[in-house]
């Protein structure tokens, strides 16, 4: 028996993350979370106005309560750490993972669970950064409704420019 075999490892620490985290406590898993950094796109956020329970919050805070939930229930949290491999070995898995250091390590465990959210791209054109939560967004479930009765530009390819397209017809005046 290898003492060291987790299952699962959760990768990502944000709210998927988090949740997969605290159910794994509650449930006396042998496991940890491995992150780059807790709270991904929600930290980066301004105001969140659509998380249950919750009426306004600042993305920062929803991401530090995340945290401080999961850490209630005492569960290792390798912050700063990024899986760069999944190699199948057997009956488990050994996960390659490096730091801004560029010190790496493998973990063995028997599940992953993989809970990276999604980093949007960016176009890189004058202006985008600077209007950033002032009118350029990322998220049409997030922010949509915001652009009521506007004008508004999806910019993309896809599926995922077709669906915000097609969701902001009901919300702008304009698409």
């Amino acid at each position: 028996l290898n003492y060291n075999m987790y299952d699962p490892i959760i990768i990502g620490g944000s709210a998927a993350g988090s949740s997969a985290a605290i159910y794994a406590a509650r449930r006396k898993l042998n496991f940890k979370v491995v992150t780059v950094d807790t709270g991904g796109e929600v930290a980066l956020s301004g105001e969140v106005g659509n998380w249950p329970g919750v009426v306004s919050i600042q993305g920062f805070e929803l991401a530090k309560k995340f945290n401080e939930h999961v850490k209630s229930y005492g569960v290792e949290i390798d912050e700063g750490w990024k899986i760069e491999k999944i190699s199948p070995v057997k009956k488990h898995y050994v996960l390659t993972a490096a730091n801004g250091s560029g010190e790496t390590k493998e973990i063995e465990t028997k599940s992953v669970i993989i809970a990276t959210g999604i980093h949007p791209r960016h176009l890189a054109v004058p202006g985008e950064k600077e209007l950033y939560q002032k009118g350029v967004t990322y998220c049409t479930v997030c922010d949509g409704p915001l652009f009521k009765n506007k004008t508004t530009v999806t910019i993309g390819s896809g599926n995922s420019a077709l669906e915000s397209a097609l969701m902001m017809t009901n919300i702008a005046k304009k698409v």
